[in-house]
């Protein structure tokens, strides 16, 4: 039976998973020519899936809210005909599979984080359990992720497939946007949100900088928490050495520049950033949860509790003065992210696929 893919995604934003939607996307629909993306919301991930010439579906909605949504996903699947859908984020795990449920078409959940995220219940994570325990099959990019379905009694078959990394920019760092020339560097990136603990981060990064004299901080993404992060960083009086430096599409230019990468999440599944922080080579100093120990196994990173901003900061400086040391660390991380390439990820989603059709042809 031939594989008809369509990928259910709410936006094309500056999330993990809308990047990873826009790399593997395009990676299957180069193997299977039958795998498209159905989203309501454009981004600066969108023009990779543009250019790769992948099968789009722009709808139409006039919020996150908007029950003519459900219409929409039904009028792509009744003009595209997948065989399986798979659905990115909980708007789309709710909408898109009960419209997968009702089409009796095989429903692909992708599990982005882990048991912590859902901790506080709430309606929508409720709704979204609901319906994603009855998906046929739940891909989680860590084994935190299949733990938390394995716990709730998921009726499906699970999967393990980790994060693709993304293909490291060949630019330079334009440190000179930022007014940092010849400006020695600690990194963080992600969206500003609750679960990436921005106001421990900043606490870090003020007090390392504290220690360390001749460097600066800068601190990439956007989020709900914008507006907060900036009046954080004015609160520490250190508006001119810690910079924020927005979205940006180079960012493995700026960690093959910094002398630390530091995420101080609460929660994570299998974060992006580290691992593309691994990959360019930069330290890492990471909080002390169980998706960042899945990770950066061994001695490949500085661990420090989530909500210890002094013992952070303290890595940091660690990782700066102790320079021998965490690169050596940086070099086994490195060696981590070799096996996660785009194409073997798509190769797994793939696979997955086929046992599933396999599944239904033989009941």
């Amino acid at each position: 039976m031939s594989i008809r893919v369509l990928h259910l995604i709410p936006s094309f934003g500056p999330g993990g998973a809308e990047r990873q939607v826009s790399m593997l996307v395009p990676a299957m629909n180069s193997v299977e020519k039958n795998v498209a993306v159905a989203f309501h919301t454009c981004g600066p991930n969108l023009p990779e899936i543009e250019t790769a010439g992948v099968p789009i579906f722009l709808m139409s909605t006039r919020s996150n809210y908007d029950p003519r949504l459900v219409v929409s996903i039904a009028t792509v699947v009744r003009d595209f005909q997948p065989n399986i859908i798979q659905t990115w984020l909980p708007q789309m795990d709710v909408l898109g599979g009960l419209v997968a449920q009702l089409k009796g078409i095989p429903h692909v959940l992708s599990e982005r984080s882990s048991a912590a995220m859902y901790a506080q219940g709430g309606w929508k994570n409720r709704l979204r359990l609901a319906v994603g325990r009855r998906a046929e099959a739940i891909i989680a990019n860590s084994e935190g992720g299949l733990d938390y379905w394995r716990a709730q009694g998921a009726l499906g078959s699970l999967h393990v497939v980790r994060n693709a990394l993304t293909p490291p920019s060949r630019e330079p760092a334009p440190l000179a946007q930022l007014g940092l020339e010849r400006r020695k560097l600690l990194v963080a990136a992600g969206r500003l949100s609750h679960e990436k603990n921005v106001p421990v981060l900043v606490q870090a990064m003020a007090a390392a900088l504290a220690k360390l004299p001749e460097h600066h901080a800068v601190i990439f993404g956007n989020g709900p928490e914008l507006e907060a992060t900036l009046a954080l960083i004015a609160a520490t009086g250190l508006s001119d050495r810690i910079h924020m430096g927005g979205y940006s599409s180079n960012l493995s230019g700026w960690l093959r520049s910094a002398d630390v990468f530091v995420s101080a999440s609460l929660m994570e599944g299998h974060p992006n950033v580290v691992i593309e922080a691994a990959a360019a080579g930069c330290p890492l100093v990471l909080s002390d949860i169980p998706a960042h120990r899945e990770f950066a196994l061994g001695d490949s990173a500085l661990f420090a509790p989530a909500t210890n901003a002094q013992l952070l900061a303290e890595a940091m400086v660690h990782s700066v003065i102790h320079r021998g040391a965490a690169m050596a660390r940086a070099s086994l991380a490195r060696k981590l992210t070799e096996p996660l390439s785009v194409e073997a990820a798509a190769r797994q989603h793939i696979e997955i696929y086929s046992s599933l059709l396999n599944e239904v042809k033989h009941l």
